[in-house]
């Protein structure tokens, strides 16, 4: 290794208080009153563990906020099903700033849409986002299921509730497009002891390695199988940002394939 949605002014404006003090006061929508106009926020912990909870609407202008963490390069994929004809939408906003305010628009747009019932993205940014899930206008009463996987697993990525790593890391492999950092890792640490990139994260920092005030970035150098060049890189990795790489055994080195 060489170190060298249209969602609605109203939702949002409740989606910086309910991080402090919750929803209890909804806000209503000055621009568009067929959208929600009050927002719920949900504790994550128990959607993000299994990948799928059931919400229900209790009256036509709810809807309900799922704080996630994000790393960039993670490939999200996110399911919003109605039961019994309701027709459920998805937005994701974020990443969230200092004071917690995820934004005024949601930062995916699927087919020119930003309110989907099916939603797919590569998060570009590290950091905490808001998965927001209601009922089509926000028009109706009824549950809803919200079903969530990233990097083909379901939930938000097997990682601690109290995760916060280092909001400017990122991974790329051969362009600057993000990257999954686990598989980035694995290529660089590969020989360190550990049985999963978190463990040898662990590792390097519980040897002093790596150290919570020098993130390491670096550059990968490698061949593919018929000699051409292969390169990968990482980005301001430091120790609070091991609980973001995956618990799990990887796949293959992608320069070996």
């Amino acid at each position: 290794m060489r170190k060298t949605t249209s969602v609605f002014i109203g939702l949002l404006g409740c989606v910086m208080v309910v991080l402090v003090m919750g929803c209890d006061n909804a806000v209503e929508s000055s621009q568009d009153p067929s959208l929600p106009a009050k927002l719920v926020q949900q504790d994550s912990a128990e959607f993000c563990a299994n990948g799928t909870v059931e919400v229900q609407f209790s009256d036509a202008s709810q809807a309900f906020g799922f704080p996630i963490l994000l790393v960039a390069g993670d490939k999200l994929v996110v399911d919003a099903t109605g039961l019994d004809g309701l027709e459920a939408v998805a937005a994701l906003y974020g990443r969230a700033d200092s004071e917690g305010n995820y934004g005024e628009q949601p930062v995916v747009v699927n087919d020119g849409q930003e309110m989907v019932s099916h939603l797919t993205w590569t998060v570009q940014n590290t950091g905490m986002y808001l998965l927001v899930v209601t009922s089509s206008g926000g028009a109706s009463e009824g549950s809803a299921t919200l079903s969530i996987t990233v990097n083909e697993a379901p939930g938000c990525g097997g990682r601690p509730s109290d995760c916060r790593p280092n909001e400017s890391l990122k991974c790329s492999i051969e362009s600057d497009d993000p990257a999954d950092c686990s598989v980035v890792f694995e290529m660089f640490y590969e020989t360190t002891p550990g049985d999963n990139p978190r463990a040898k994260c662990e590792h390097l920092c519980a040897t002093g390695v790596f150290k919570d005030d020098d993130p390491v970035s670096g550059l990968y150098d490698g061949l593919y199988h018929d000699n051409t060049p292969c390169h990968a890189a990482i980005t301001d990795l430091d120790c609070h940002s091991c609980c973001a790489l995956s618990d799990k055994p990887v796949g293959e080195n992608p320069c070996n394939r």
